[in-house]
């Protein structure tokens, strides 16, 4: 499914990812993982980036997985 939105950037972190991205990853893990408080900078976007992808791997996501943080200020 693609989306496309615009309107007006609030500030926060914002996740492109694909479909294999969001199989096997709840809503509510996203928003825990990505809470904007927690990602203070490149590294930790970076990092939980990683660990979300790896999470999608571990629960055998068969499709390929892509995410792309924008953290916007």
């Amino acid at each position: 499914l693609t989306q496309i939105l615009h309107g007006t950037v609030r500030k926060g972190v914002y996740l492109l990812g694909s479909d294999g991205f969001f199989h096997e990853i709840t809503s509510r893990e996203i928003v825990k993982g990505l809470h904007p408080g927690s990602l203070g900078d490149k590294e930790a976007m970076h990092k939980e980036a990683r660990r979300l992808i790896q999470l999608a791997k571990m629960r055998r996501e068969p499709d390929n997985i892509t995410a792309v943080l924008v953290k916007a200020e």
